[in-house]
C-alpha cells in the first residue's frame, strides 16, 4: 500500500487529535486526582503493612478498610460531578476499563491462588499497573514507560528485597501513582 505524503499527514494529525481527546478526558473527569488519591492510600496502608507485626490488627485492617471506603466515596464523588460537566463517550469506557481489571484479577486469584499476601499484593499492583499501561497507550505513552518501570522494580522489591515487601510497594507502587497522577494533571495545561 503505497500512501503518499498527505495522507499520511492527514493520519498523523488524527492520532494526535485522538491523544489529545484522551487526555483532556482524563483530565476533565478528575481521573488524575483519583490516581493521587489511590497512591496516597496505597502509601500509607503498604506502610502500615510493613509494620504490621508491631501493630494492632484491627489498626492495619481498619485504617485499609476506612481508607478504600473515603477513597471509593471521593472517586464516584469527583466522577459524577465531572460527568455533569464534561461528558466524553471515552469516559465511561475509561471506568469500565478498571472493573475489568478488577473482574480478570479476582478471577486469576481464584485460579491462581496466591498462597501468601506478598503474592497477593503483588497480584494487585501488576493489575494496577497493567491498567495504567492501557492509560499510557491510550492517554499519554509516558504512563506506559511509568508502569512497565515501576513493575520491574516491584518485581526487583518481590525478588530481592522479602523482607521490606511492602514498604517497597507503598514507596514505589504508591509513588507510581501518585506521580502518574501529577503528570497527567501537569497534561491538563
Amino acid at each position: 500500500m503505497n500512501v503518499n505524503p498527505t495522507e499520511a499527514e492527514r493520519a498523523l494529525a488524527a492520532i494526535r487529535e485522538t491523544e489529545s481527546q484522551m487526555n483532556k478526558t482524563m483530565s476533565s473527569s478528575g481521573g488524575s486526582v483519583q490516581i493521587i488519591v489511590w497512591g496516597i492510600v496505597m502509601m500509607i496502608g503498604y506502610t502500615l503493612n510493613q509494620f504490621a507485626d508491631r501493630l494492632p490488627v484491627a489498626l492495619v485492617a481498619g485504617s485499609w478498610i476506612v481508607m478504600s471506603i473515603l477513597a471509593n466515596i471521593l472517586s464516584v464523588t469527583i466522577s459524577v460531578r465531572r460527568a455533569r460537566k464534561f461528558h466524553s463517550p471515552y469516559g465511561a469506557r475509561l471506568g469500565f476499563l478498571w472493573v475489568v481489571f478488577l473482574l480478570f484479577g479476582g478471577v486469576g486469584a481464584f485460579f491462581v491462588h496466591p498462597s501468601d499476601p506478598r503474592e497477593i499484593n503483588l497480584l494487585v499492583y501488576l493489575l494496577t499497573m497493567l491498567w495504567m499501561a492501557a492509560m499510557g497507550l491510550w492517554v499519554d505513552l509516558r504512563l506506559l514507560w511509568v508502569s512497565l518501570t515501576f513493575t520491574a522494580l516491584m518485581l526487583f522489591g518481590y525478588l530481592v528485597l522479602p523482607d521490606y515487601f511492602f514498604l517497597w510497594l507503598a514507596i514505589v507502587g504508591g509513588g507510581a501513582m501518585i506521580g502518574s497522577g501529577l503528570l497527567l494533571l501537569r497534561g491538563r495545561a
